[in-house]
C-alpha cells in the first residue's frame, strides 16, 4: 500500500492559511455587511434625534438686532409670509428654543445695568405677543467663585430678570418660571476670559 508522504512545515502552515480562509470568508463577508449597516445608522440617525430633541440656541450678546429677530428666535414656528403671491408658510419648532440675553449686572450683583434697558423693553414687547407661552429665565455664572455662590448669585438674577418683565409689561409672572445654574452649564470653556464672559449669561427659553 502506498502512503502519502507527510505535508511538510511549510505546506502545512500554507494548508491552513487556505483552510480559514475558505471557512471564514462567508463570516467577514457578514462582519463587512453589518460594520456597513452600522455605520450607515451611525451617520443618519444622529441628524433625526438633532432635529427632535436639540435645543434652538441664539446668543444676542455683542450684535444688533431688532425686535423681530429676538420673536423669530424664540417663536420661529410663527407665520412668516412668502415671497410672492400666496399662502403663508409655517415652520414647525424646535422642542425648545432659547436666547442669551443682551443683558448684564452690576458686579456680583442682580443690579441690572440700566443700558440694558431697550433689550429688556425689546423682549417684553415680544412676550405681550404670545401670552400663553411658558417661558424659563435662567441665570448662569462662570466657574470663580464658590458653587453655592454661584448658584444662589444666578438665581437672583433670573429672578431680576422676571421681576423686571413682570412690572413693565403686561405678561403674567406666572407664565415665567425662574432657575439658577451657577456654573453646571457652560456654553463653552472657563478656561480663557472670554470664555467666561460667554458663559456669564442669562437666558430666556420657551418651552414646549
Amino acid at each position: 500500500m502506498i502512503r502519502p508522504k507527510p505535508l511538510s512545515n511549510t505546506r502545512f502552515s500554507q494548508f491552513v492559511i487556505w483552510s480559514k480562509s475558505i471557512l471564514l470568508a462567508p463570516m467577514q463577508r457578514h462582519v463587512t455587511i453589518l460594520a456597513l449597516v452600522v455605520s450607515w445608522s451611525l451617520l443618519t440617525a444622529p441628524l433625526h434625534l438633532y432635529a427632535q430633541t436639540e435645543d434652538s440656541f441664539t446668543d444676542l450678546r455683542r450684535r444688533a438686532y431688532t425686535a423681530a429677530d429676538l420673536a423669530a428666535a424664540l417663536f420661529p414656528e410663527a407665520e412668516l409670509p412668502m415671497r410672492g403671491i400666496g399662502p403663508r408658510q409655517h415652520q414647525t419648532p424646535p422642542v425648545k428654543t432659547a436666547v442669551a440675553l443682551n443683558v448684564t449686572f452690576e458686579f456680583n450683583s442682580a443690579t441690572i445695568l440700566p443700558q440694558y434697558y431697550p433689550d429688556l423693553a425689546m423682549l417684553g414687547a415680544v412676550l405681550e405677543q404670545y401670552p400663553q407661552a411658558a417661558i424659563e429665565i435662567s441665570g448662569h455664572t462662570d466657574n470663580m467663585g464658590p458653587d453655592q455662590y454661584n448658584y444662589m448669585l444666578s438665581q437672583r438674577r433670573a429672578e431680576a430678570i422676571k421681576r423686571y418683565l413682570a412690572q413693565r409689561f403686561s405678561v403674567n409672572a406666572d407664565r415665567f418660571q425662574t432657575i439658577g445654574y451657577g456654573k453646571s452649564r457652560p456654553r463653552t470653556t472657563n478656561d480663557t476670559a472670554e470664555g467666561r464672559s460667554i458663559n456669564r449669561r442669562v437666558e430666556v427659553m420657551r418651552q414646549r
